[in-house]
């Protein structure tokens, strides 16, 4: 997936923190950007993000709390949801989220000297890859600069990785 491929979606941003994600979207061509963040970075996303605040619902929640008639057309998270002690519930609110053939586009940090997160990931990934069956996954790879081919076919969440999946029904 790349930048050109946002242009004109509505789209989900799940942990904006101080807006950096949301304002590359939407110089990305993103028509509307939901803004999810539920810490105190919240009040910096909006004045960082305000030029562009009829572009964006922003939302003082967790990820969980997400609404289902969204009718996202992509749900973006970068660097976040290995954080989360439970991702479950925000990756199902993220499906859910989505219209059909929607996409959910995550981002588990690498190898690059997060051993730590990794073994954390590691086990939530095959939790979440039985938690979706079905699903149609695509592999980002571990490190999208040095990656070729940023996206490929994948049956199974990649493990301690993170990828996109396109919602099928």
């Amino acid at each position: 997936m790349s930048l050109d491929d946002v242009r004109a979606l509505r789209v989900a941003d799940i942990g904006s923190g101080t807006g950096r994600f949301v304002l590359i979207l939407l110089s990305a061509g993103a028509r509307h950007v939901f803004a999810v963040e539920p810490f105190a970075a919240f009040e910096v996303l909006k004045r960082n993000t305000l030029a562009y605040s009829e572009q964006i619902t922003y939302l003082n929640i967790k990820g969980e709390g997400l609404p289902d008639n969204l009718d996202l057309d992509l749900v973006f998270s970068y660097g976040v949801i290995h954080h989360i002690p439970e991702p479950l519930a925000t990756l199902r609110a993220a499906y859910n989220a989505l219209r059909p053939s929607g996409k959910c586009c995550v981002r588990l940090y690498g190898h690059e000297g997060n051993e730590f997160y990794l073994a954390r990931s590691r086990n939530r990934a095959s939790v979440i890859a039985e938690s979706f069956p079905g699903h149609n996954m695509i592999h980002s790879g571990t490190n999208p600069a040095r990656s070729k081919s940023r996206c490929a076919s994948s049956s199974r969440y990649p493990p301690h990785i993170g990828g996109c999946w396109r919602r099928i029904h």
